[in-house]
C-alpha cells in the first residue's frame, strides 16, 4: 500500500507577484499529481514546485533550485515568443515538460538522501508524458535550464595601510557582473567555481612579508569542483592610477590566473579553459568601457 501523498505547484513568473494564468497553473499541476499519486519514490520528498520563468531574456539568476523539508523546489525557463504562440494545450505540453527538465536536474545535479528513488522518478514521468502524448522533443531554444553554471568570485586578501577609498574599481560589483554574464554558459563539469585570490598589500610595511608565503597560491579542488588562483596587487602602485588604469591591472591579473591553469600539476580534465578564457576577456573589456566613458 502506498502511504505517500504528494504536493504540486506550476508556477509562471512567480517573481511577478500574482499570475494571471492560474487555470494552466493548476491544469499542469493536477496532471503532474495523476501521474505520482500512486508511486512512492522515497518519504524524503513528498512535495514539488516548479518555478517556470517566460519572459523574452533569459535570466538565469532567478534560477534558484533547492531542497527543504521535504520540498523539492525547482525552476526553468521557457521562451517567451513559443509559449504565447501556442494553443492551450500547447502551453500546458510546454509546462510539463519544463518540469521534466527540472526533475532530470533534480536527479543529476542535487545532492539527495540515497533512498530517494530519483532516476526512477525522472523516468516513469518521461514515459507518462510520451503515452499520454505529452512529450515534446527537447531542443536547446524553448526550454533552458542551466546543468552546469560556473561561478566566479573574488577572495580578497588586504595588508593594514590599503585604503579603499584610493580603489576605485568595486570588487563586489565586479563580481555580479562577470556573473550575470556567465550565466547560461557552461564550461564542463569539473570546475562550478572559479576564486581568483585577490592579495593587495602595502609593501612598505613589514608585516606584508608574512604573506609571502601564500601569493601565487595555485590550486585545483577536485572534489569541490574549484580553481583558487591567487594574485599579488601593490597598493602604493595602483593608488596613484586613475581608475582607467587600474581596472586595467586588475582585468589583466584575472586573465594572466586563467592562463596559469596550464601550470598546474593536475589539471580539470573537463574544463574548457579556452572558452572560459574567451568569455572573460569579452566580459572584462564590456565592463572595462564603463571607465572609458567617464574618461
Amino acid at each position: 500500500m502506498n502511504n505517500q501523498k504528494y504536493k504540486c505547484w506550476f508556477l509562471i513568473n512567480p517573481h511577478k507577484g500574482k499570475s494571471k494564468v492560474e487555470e494552466l497553473e493548476k491544469q499542469a499541476s493536477d496532471i503532474f499529481l495523476n501521474f505520482i499519486e500512486d508511486k512512492n519514490y522515497g518519504i524524503e520528498i513528498n512535495s514539488f514546485r516548479f518555478d517556470i520563468t517566460i519572459e523574452n531574456k533569459v535570466n538565469y539568476e532567478l534560477q534558484r533550485d533547492s531542497l527543504f523539508m521535504g520540498l523539492a523546489h525547482l525552476s526553468a525557463h521557457i521562451d517567451k515568443k513559443i509559449f504565447e504562440e501556442a494553443d492551450e494545450t500547447g502551453k500546458i505540453k510546454l509546462l510539463l515538460n519544463a518540469s521534466s527538465l527540472m526533475i532530470k536536474y533534480l536527479a543529476k545535479k542535487m545532492t539527495l538522501p540515497k533512498t530517494f528513488q530519483s532516476k526512477d522518478l525522472f523516468n516513469d514521468y518521461r514515459n507518462y508524458l510520451a503515452q499520454n502524448n505529452f512529450f515534446l522533443k527537447q531542443d536547446d531554444k524553448t526550454i533552458l535550464k542551466q546543468f552546469d553554471p560556473t561561478e566566479f568570485k573574488f577572495l580578497i586578501t588586504s595588508s593594514l595601510g590599503v585604503r579603499e577609498d584610493n580603489i576605485y574599481y568595486n570588487l563586489n560589483e565586479i563580481q555580479r557582473f562577470i556573473n550575470s554574464k556567465l550565466s547560461g554558459q557552461t564550461f564542463g563539469t569539473s570546475i562550478k567555481y572559479f576564486y581568483l585570490g585577490y592579495e593587495i598589500f602595502d609593501f612598505t610595511r613589514d608585516h606584508a612579508n608574512f604573506m609571502a608565503a601564500i601569493m601565487n597560491l595555485k590550486r585545483f579542488g577536485k572534489k569541490l569542483n574549484y580553481l583558487l588562483m591567487a594574485k599579488k596587487f601593490d597598493y602604493n602602485q595602483l593608488k596613484d592610477l586613475v581608475a582607467g588604469q587600474q581596472f586595467k591591472i586588475l582585468k589583466d591579473a584575472i586573465i594572466e590566473a586563467i592562463n596559469d591553469v596550464d601550470l598546474l600539476d593536475k589539471k580539470p580534465k573537463d574544463f574548457n579553459k579556452p572558452k572560459f578564457l574567451t568569455s572573460m576577456d569579452k566580459i572584462l573589456t564590456l565592463y572595462e568601457k564603463k571607465f572609458i566613458d567617464q574618461e
